[in-house]
């Protein structure tokens, strides 16, 4: 990238900064009323609850990667594998 390339790519992005502080200026009361009252929240909570759902769509059921033992069974025998010999 040459240097005259450079400059002119800092002075597009110092004349959009420029153009945005502006524009806040003018509207700081709807800025003020929209953060304040907690309007902005909802676009962002309703975009997270969307990507949670989302992930929890792609993880399929059968995927767990753990055997469960179930309740009353022969624990040992799951954990060791095999048959389990008892001392007499």
């Amino acid at each position: 990238m040459t240097n005259q390339a450079l400059y002119i790519l800092l002075q597009q992005a110092q004349d959009f900064w420029e153009t945005m502080r502006q524009f806040i200026s003018n509207y700081k009361d709807v800025f003020l009323i929209l953060l304040g009252s907690g309007i902005l929240l909802i676009p962002v909570r309703l975009l997270c609850w969307l990507i949670q759902q989302r992930r929890k769509h792609r993880i399929l059921p059968d995927t767990f990667p753990f055997d469960v033992i179930k309740p009353q069974s022969n624990v040992l025998q799951a954990i060791l594998g095999g048959a389990v010999t008892t001392k007499p």
